[in-house]
């Protein structure tokens, strides 16, 4: 058995084996809290530099809502660039609040883990700290109360960091929608802008304009149009030639031409410039509205009552032959020849001049029924313009009134699905030529080019491209050309041999004409003579 004083010196060994360990574990606290006090410093100097930039954040949001609040928004250019440094300083602090996280996670909060379980375990398993205390020097007994307060802190300036994420968030999301009603701004300033250069324009041309083309031009007959612009029966009125030159130019591809309207308040204010519009950017379908209403607003309307019996034998010719045969089994040369019928008895049906400007119609609608991108067949054109353009009765109410309008309808939509045959001139209505059709040989007539006419913006109106000259004008030139030859004639009689000669060579050097020589030619009577005879003779040998 061991005695006491062996167990006694045992103890004392084990205790001081124990209090060397505690001592290397306290220089080992220590050193730990020297690491953990640097690595603190360098920490609240993150969060020094996080808060600074955060201040920054604050003040640079600050300054934008105050441009905002001043509409201080001239120059797009300088707010967008402000708003990409904002976006680069929201950028960078949320990096230095990432790295800063990171660093509290792996430098700061391990640590003090680490730090508390030793601790703890030489609290519960190692001996009392008084033998500590004695064996040892003094260390800080608040040492986990200031992990603790440290640890409340972190927290703090983490829920408070949140806090400012949230707001500066919020200011962003302000900022954005800020932008977005200056999006909106910008765009509506620029469609004003567009608006006013249009509005400039139009009145540009309007002082170009001369005043006499500002009248009214609709519920007067033709006749009386064609007057007053010294045209003959012949062609049609130059408000109604030009929109109609517009809409073949511009309109033929529009979908539900003549079928769409417009509002009054635009057809009211057309109406008053009819004439005076130059047809550069018109809305087609405002330009086909107008038309219609032209049409709408004749005295005794386009197609007259005297000329309605006409039409509706037309259609009873019609009827009659789908009567015979199924519509599918209509022969193409009993149409024809209903057209043939159609061709020669509409000008006996109606005025010449509404005869011409039915034609000019008529030949309008063909090519548009003719367009797919239009979508407007011959039945539908004929609902949309027959109301404009034929008589109605006003005792016709209800079913006759419906069954009427069936009919003119149908008569109407057959004459433009047979418009070359109806109308054979019609091709030319819309054709640019250089020459009356009077000059021309009626081969080379018909097959002349149809490519569509170009409009002048002039305010003079210019002269029309559709109508022939007449034939007293005619007449009259063809006279004054067979003078001019006879007297050219008598001339070469009188001439001298020396002139003849002057004359002929003049006409077998090749270029002397297309070449005129700065020298005076002498042709004035009081050169007429021996003398200047010779001197042009002369003159003509050396050339």
């Amino acid at each position: 058995m061991r005695t006491s004083v062996q167990i006694t010196k045992q103890f004392q060994e084990e205790y001081l084996q124990m209090a060397k360990r505690n001592v290397l574990i306290v220089e080992d606290i220590r050193s730990a809290e020297k690491e953990l006090y640097k690595k603190s410093q360098r920490w609240v100097q993150s969060i020094a530099v996080a808060a600074r930039a955060g201040i920054h954040v604050s003040e640079t949001l600050k300054s934008y809502n105050d441009k905002f609040e001043n509409i201080d928004v001239s120059n797009i250019q300088r707010v967008c660039v402000a708003l990409q440094q904002f976006g680069e300083i929201v950028y960078n602090f949320v990096q230095v609040l990432d790295q800063l996280q990171l660093d509290l996670d792996q430098c700061l909060c391990e640590s003090l883990r680490s730090f508390i379980d030793e601790e703890l375990s030489i609290a519960i398993n190692g001996p009392k700290l008084d033998s500590i205390k004695i064996t040892t020097p003094t260390t800080n007994p608040k040492l986990s109360q200031s992990v603790a307060i440290t640890q409340m802190a972190i927290n703090k300036f983490e829920i408070e960091s949140l806090k400012q994420f949230t707001h500066s968030f919020e200011a962003f999301e302000n900022l954005t929608d800020g932008m977005f009603t200056l999006h909106m701004y910008k765009e509506s300033y620029e469609f004003a802008k567009k608006e006013e250069e249009q509005l400039e324009n139009v009145f540009e041309d309007n002082l170009n304009t001369e005043m006499s083309l500002y009248r009214n031009y609709f519920g007067i007959s033709i006749k009386r149009l064609l007057e007053e612009e010294n045209r003959m029966n012949a062609q049609i009125p130059m408000g109604l030639e030009k929109a109609l030159k517009y809409l073949y130019s511009n309109g033929l591809d529009k979908e539900g031409l003549f079928r769409i309207s417009s509002t009054p308040d635009k057809l009211n204010f057309m109406k008053i410039k009819f004439l005076a519009i130059n047809y550069c950017n018109e809305d087609p379908y405002l330009v086909a509205n107008l038309v219609k209403t032209f049409f709408k607003e004749i005295p005794g309307n386009l197609i007259p009552k005297s000329s309605i019996p006409y039409f509706l034998g037309w259609y009873d010719s019609l009827k009659q032959l789908e009567k015979n045969s199924e519509p599918e089994d209509i022969n193409k040369q009993d149409e024809k020849q209903l057209a043939i019928k159609i061709n020669a008895d509409l000008p006996l049906s109606i005025p010449l001049e509404n005869y011409t400007c039915l034609k000019y119609l008529v030949a309008l609608l063909y090519e548009l029924s003719k367009n797919p991108k239009s979508k407007m067949t011959p039945s539908t054109i004929s609902t949309c313009i027959s109301p404009s353009i034929f008589y109605c009765d006003p005792s016709l109410k209800n079913e006759k009134l419906l069954e009427y309008n069936l009919k003119i309808n149908q008569i109407f939509s057959f004459i433009i699905s047979h418009t070359p045959v109806v109308f054979p001139s019609a091709k030319r209505c819309f054709t640019s030529r250089q020459k009356s059709i009077f000059l021309q040989n009626p081969d080379s007539t018909d097959s002349s080019d149809s490519q569509p006419s170009c409009h002048s913006s002039s305010s003079q109106p210019p002269p029309s491209q559709f109508i022939t000259e007449s034939p007293r004008t005619l007449s009259t030139t063809i006279l004054i050309d067979k003078k001019a030859k006879e007297k050219k004639k008598e001339k070469k009689s009188k001439m001298s041999p020396l002139q003849n000669q002057g004359s002929i060579m003049e006409k077998n050097i090749p270029g002397l004409q297309e070449q005129p020589s700065s020298t005076p030619r002498f042709k004035s009577p009081r050169f007429f003579g021996k003398r200047g005879t010779l001197f042009e003779s002369s003159r003509l040998s050396l050339m």
